[in-house]
């Protein structure tokens, strides 16, 4: 375990110790607490890659609020094409 991490047995605990975090996945991380969040930020990348951990389809109730750049990519140093995309949740859908 990383210097500094803490262990927690549910999204319940981590939001009793923690109610203002952020989360990063792996793919059941994110599941489990994006029934949880009000606001996402997702990193899009223009690239096929093999795996099996994939961000959750957010449904009617988010709205993206942003995404940098408003078109397009962006560009990475190793030339990867990026964008990043901030939602928020619409309570009461």
């Amino acid at each position: 375990m990383a210097p500094g991490a803490e262990v927690a047995g549910s999204p319940q605990e981590v939001l009793d110790r923690f109610p203002d975090c952020w989360v990063i996945g792996g793919g059941a991380v994110y599941q489990a607490m994006t029934a949880h969040a009000d606001h996402v930020v997702r990193t899009e990348v223009d690239a096929r890659f093999e795996g099996d951990a994939f961000a959750p389809v957010l449904g009617p109730q988010w709205r993206q609020i942003e995404r940098r750049p408003d078109q397009g990519w962006s560009l990475s140093r190793d030339g990867l094409r990026f964008a990043v995309t901030e939602f928020h949740r619409i309570r009461g859908q």
